[in-house]
């Protein structure tokens, strides 16, 4: 996690300026997750915005490489989309 931490802050500084909304880490505190699982929230006014956002941070060189490093430390990983749902 020690060497992670460095890479996730380029990361971020790298989507900030590309328009993506800064993430929200969260830590497995107590459950079945391992100790060390870290999940980054995001969040989009709608699916174009986040998709447009995404394109355009991914085609960065420099996001890329910094991706390439992060994900040699990642036992694995994947995304999940939600969508927040109010009842009353």
């Amino acid at each position: 996690m020690d060497e992670l931490q460095p890479l996730l802050k380029e990361h971020g500084r790298i989507e900030q300026s590309h328009g993506l909304p800064a993430y929200r880490w969260t830590q497995s505190f107590a459950g079945p997750e391992k100790p060390d699982t870290l999940v980054g929230e995001h969040e989009f006014d709608s699916w174009d915005a986040y998709e447009a956002l995404w394109i355009e941070t991914m085609s960065d060189p420099e996001w890329q490489r910094i991706n390439e490093k992060s994900d040699k430390l990642v036992e694995c990983g994947h995304h999940e989309i939600w969508t927040v749902v109010e009842f009353g």
